[in-house]
């Protein structure tokens, strides 16, 4: 590959996002990675809005494969690398040129962790180290606080794109952050202490396993910060957070066992997304205290 070549990292905004996208800049260059974060998931109109060159090597980081190859890709995205941990609808249908790096079993992963497994990363030193700090629940680092900053930051950022991809490039090595992204760790930490104030004042109820609490105003914060707080607030092993009495948003340990809850809500003849270990459903309100009922039920036969 050329030494001109550009790396465009299109990648999701939480920990997974960021992280996967901080592993490929310490591997391949901060100089020769451009960032593109991103909240959307359909990669191939991303891939057109973006309207890579010939000189451009893409990347899609934990956004899912699509479930249809049905929009023609342009000539330079040949060679493109698709890493991600989501459930995988199109894996035997892509293109020639894409290159697919999904999960090799069933067992819960994340995208950083597929491309240690996959050998993408080989140049970056004790890479797992790096993968754990941002997976093991309740595990902190200067950095974990950042990147949970960029989250909650995003899209107001305190620092230009184009610096970021070499300010993150310390990450996965364990450098010491530099000032400029200092900033960034004060925003995770306020966003964390927001969900923790707000969760103080929801209705929480223990039920068995699982903690399940009311929330009727996430102010916009991503529903997945109140149900791991809540979870590990409670000492929970699942934690079901309702809001607005519309949306279930339930997660579990997926170190372990436990209950698909895709497969639950399907047999419920509802379309949640997400993993078995942790989806998302919207519900008519007059189910909802039904879907509530069904699912704490669920839980304790698992």
């Amino acid at each position: 590959m050329s030494a001109k070549t550009q790396h465009l990292l299109i990648h999701d905004v939480d920990r997974d996002g960021w992280g996967a996208a901080a592993l490929l800049v310490a591997q391949l260059g901060a100089g020769n990675c451009r960032l593109h974060p991103t909240v959307e998931k359909d990669g191939l109109a991303l891939i057109d809005r973006l309207g890579p060159q010939a000189e451009h090597r893409l990347w899609l980081l934990d956004i899912p494969t699509p479930a249809k190859w049905d929009t023609p890709l342009p000539p330079a995205a040949a060679g493109m690398c698709w890493v991600d941990h989501h459930p995988a609808p199109a894996a035997n249908e892509a293109p020639d040129g894409v290159r697919l790096f999904l999960p090799k079993t069933a067992a819960p992963t994340t995208t950083m962790h597929l491309l240690v497994v996959h050998g993408l990363v080989p140049a970056v030193h004790e890479p797992m180290a790096f993968v754990r700090s941002l997976c093991v629940p309740g595990f902190e680092t200067a950095w974990t606080r950042i990147i949970d900053g960029l989250s909650a930051a995003w899209p107001s950022l305190p620092v230009a794109l184009d610096e970021l991809a070499g300010l993150l490039a310390g990450a996965p090595p364990g450098d010491a952050p530099p000032p400029g992204l200092l900033p960034l760790a004060n925003a995770g930490l306020a966003r964390n202490r927001e969900v923790d104030e707000i969760l103080d004042r929801c209705p929480v109820e223990r039920v068995g396993s699982a903690v399940v609490v009311r929330l009727e105003d996430a102010r916009g914060i991503p529903l997945k910060h109140f149900n791991m707080r809540a979870r590990r607030a409670a000492g929970a092993s699942v934690s079901l957070v309702v809001h607005d009495n519309r949306r279930i948003y339930c997660g579990r340990d997926s170190r372990g066992p436990g209950l698909d809850f895709l497969a639950h809500f399907a047999s419920r003849g509802l379309a949640a997304k997400g993993h078995p270990y942790v989806a998302f459903v919207d519900v008519p309100k007059k189910r909802i205290e039904a879907e509530v009922e069904a699912l704490v039920a669920a839980l304790e036969g698992a």
